[in-house]
């Protein structure tokens, strides 16, 4: 297979606030084709309406439009030959499947209800994400997407509860992160496994300074996490470290 002729077209959100996505279900498959060494580029849209199954990211690839971050993770995996769990015993494949399900399917609820249910926070995604809408839009489009979310919270069950609550799942959840990282390198041990791709995107959005919750306070202590998303951007993002590096051009 010509790899390059094959280049896959990435569709996700713009980056933003020194991270290559806010979405770590969009990052989570930037940094698996990293891992792999995949040809890829990137389509930035901010609409997702007319997206497969209505939501970012997904990826084109041999005219194919394949949505859902697993479902674009199968595929890669099976199109390129990849698999980065062939080392890990049949064990520790059921952990990373079951801490992939915390990341995904709890611990996300909790991210995006801090982000959009803080008023600091919401602030922050406001100016982010809408700040350059026409002012027929900007005038109602963010409340509207902020009111789908609060119905997807209720139906998932996280917005049932109180925000104390909310954050009692959330730092549980982090707890159990810091622990099995550990000393590690990686999130399985010595070597990177696919839980990395997920693990680093959902850590490094929580590091993110800009929102702040108590599950913000709570990572920014453990070293050990803050050491792990180094370790990842310096193998898979090294031109991120770069960005952060360049000194200000002042007077230029």
């Amino acid at each position: 297979m010509d790899n390059q002729s094959n280049k896959v077209t990435l569709v996700q959100f713009p980056a933003m606030f020194g991270l290559p996505n806010v979405s770590p279900f969009c990052m989570k498959v930037e940094t698996f084709m990293r891992m792999a060494g995949i040809p890829y580029e990137i389509k930035e849209e901010v609409n997702t309406t007319k997206a497969p199954k209505k939501k970012f990211p997904y990826i084109i690839h041999n005219g194919q439009k394949i949505p859902d971050s697993s479902f674009v993770l199968d595929y890669l995996s099976r199109e390129y030959c990849i698999d980065f769990n062939s080392h890990l015993s049949i064990q520790d494949q059921a952990v990373s499947r079951a801490f992939q399900r915390l990341f995904e399917e709890n611990l996300f609820w909790v991210v995006a209800y801090s982000r959009w249910f803080e008023d600091h926070n919401w602030k922050v995604i406001k100016e982010a994400f809408f700040s350059t809408l026409p002012p027929i839009l900007k005038g109602f489009l963010p409340n509207q997407i902020k009111k789908d979310l609060e119905a997807k919270l209720k139906a998932q069950g996280i917005g049932r509860h109180s925000k104390e609550e909310i954050y009692d799942i959330g730092l549980k959840d982090l707890r159990a992160i810091i622990d099995q990282l550990g000393a590690k390198p990686f999130f399985m041990g010595d070597r990177v496994s696919q839980i990395d791709a997920t693990a680093y995107a959902f850590i490094s959005n929580i590091l993110l300074p800009e929102f702040q919750s108590p599950m913000d306070e709570l990572s920014k202590t453990a070293e050990n996490l803050r050491n792990y998303c180094d370790r990842m951007q310096n193998l898979y993002f090294p031109e991120l470290l770069a960005k952060q590096e360049e000194p200000e051009m002042i007077g230029v």
